[in-house]
């Protein structure tokens, strides 16, 4: 099998089994991603969200107004910019819902990161951010030569 194909395969591998793991929690991977975010590192944008995630703008804006009108997430105004943009924060409806997932996600990943080991981590972490620029910089020098071909 070719090898990139079978690197995509396994990480969409990993993100069902994230997906299937958020269903039994009562949630799909997306709330998952927001909640999870909110319950880890407190108040943020949903600008960040999405990057964090790589979720698109309109999901992260549903998603957080579904939870706004459950109670579980509220905005105040930011300070920092052109004011437009929310930091949400989780309210107390909200983190008695997202840390009991959040806590058990990690203890989740943090056992099988164990058992992985922390060498073999750090391994493929470190690799795969070395494949992610080289792709990435293959993929617009070869957008660049395309374009230039166009001419």
């Amino acid at each position: 099998m070719h090898t990139m194909k079978e690197i995509s395969r396994l990480m969409l591998k990993i993100q069902l089994l994230y997906s299937q793991w958020a269903k039994q929690q009562g949630l799909n991977y997306n709330t998952l991603a927001v909640l999870f975010t909110l319950a880890t590192k407190g108040r943020c944008t949903q600008k960040q969200i999405g990057e964090l995630w790589h979720l698109p703008k309109q999901t992260v804006f549903s998603i957080c107004r579904q939870l706004a009108e459950k109670g579980h997430i509220g905005f105040e105004q930011n300070t920092n910019g052109d004011g437009r943009e929310k930091i949400m924060f989780l309210t107390e409806s909200g983190t008695a819902y997202a840390k009991p997932v959040a806590e058990k996600m990690q203890a989740m990943e943090t056992l099988a990161l164990q058992r992985f080991g922390a060498d073999n981590s750090r391994q493929l972490l470190a690799q795969m951010a070395r494949l992610a620029d080289i792709l990435a910089e293959t993929m617009h020098n070869r957008h660049m030569m395309a374009d230039d071909t166009d001419r």
